[in-house]
């Protein structure tokens, strides 16, 4: 999440226009509501899958949890949560350009 929101945050950047302060706090607004939108609208598309769960030599305990994520579902929240974090703070992109960015996104956290 944290490598994504520095992507929509560089890209928003390159995106709006204005005093560069100006934008750069509008930027961060936008993407802190963009996250906060984000995670209420993909909550309902993870699927828990399973669970490992191990203890390390050290005697702690490690847990790795995988789910499962409809793609389309997941790109639809990504670009409705974009739209709505741009509406709450006055701005909007072309659909061109947020499709690009939700993309860009989607290959980030791929990665």
């Amino acid at each position: 999440a944290a490598q994504a929101s520095a992507q929509i945050k560089g890209m928003l950047k390159q995106t709006l226009e204005g005093d560069a302060e100006d934008v750069d706090n509008e930027v961060d607004k936008i993407s802190a509501t963009y996250l906060t939108k984000v995670e209420a609208e993909i909550k309902g598309e993870i699927k828990p899958s399973y669970s490992l769960i191990s203890q390390s030599a050290d005697g702690a305990w490690d847990l790795e949890a995988y789910y499962i994520v409809n793609q389309t579902k997941a790109t639809n929240a990504r670009r409705n949560a974009l739209n709505e974090a741009l509406k709450a703070h006055n701005r909007t992109l072309p659909a061109e350009k947020t499709a690009v960015i939700v993309q860009q996104t989607v290959v980030v956290e791929q990665q």
